[in-house]
């Protein structure tokens, strides 16, 4: 099943996701650029077990915690992937504080341009690997301006 909202969420959207995929966009009238306003609530994708949310917007607080499932979003408040224990996150614009906080499985890729994720993160060990120019050119297609081409051995702005 696939639920698409056009339009703002409220907290708890795709809460107990199992399965499907829920896409969650502005209206084609919006007046307002989606990547620097929330359209989607606090604690997104809340124990989700599997299953597939895209927010093309801003979401608030504590997206991605405690789910195996996948998610992508333009930027996120604080706490995401917070208690996170599998599944995939893509974050592709700026993030707030405690980022992945307790995080024990699952994968972030977050698109990084100021190079500032070790500000964000919360206090732990992590293993933090800039992408690779191969991996850089497959995801570039996703990344906020993205019609420039990555520059083999310039630093990759996706973690």
């Amino acid at each position: 099943m696939t639920l698409r909202l056009t339009g703002d969420a409220n907290d708890y959207a795709g809460k107990g996701l199992s399965g499907g995929r829920i896409i969650i966009r502005p209206s084609l009238e919006a007046t307002f650029a989606s990547e620097e306003n929330i359209i989607a609530g606090n604690v997104i994708g809340y124990g989700a077990t599997s299953g597939e949310i895209f927010v093309s917007g801003v979401v608030g607080n504590v997206v991605a915690c405690v789910t195996p499932a996948r998610r992508s979003c333009r930027s996120t408040g604080d706490h995401a992937c917070e208690y996170m224990t599998g599944g995939v996150v893509v974050i592709l614009g700026a993030v707030g504080r405690n980022l992945a906080a307790g995080m024990s499985g699952g994968t972030l890729y977050l698109y990084d341009p100021d190079q500032s994720v070790y500000d964000h993160l919360s206090a732990g060990v992590y293993e933090i690997d800039p992408l690779e120019y191969e991996d850089d050119e497959r995801v570039r297609g996703c990344s906020p301006g993205s019609s420039k081409r990555p520059t083999r051995g310039a630093p990759s702005r996706f973690w």
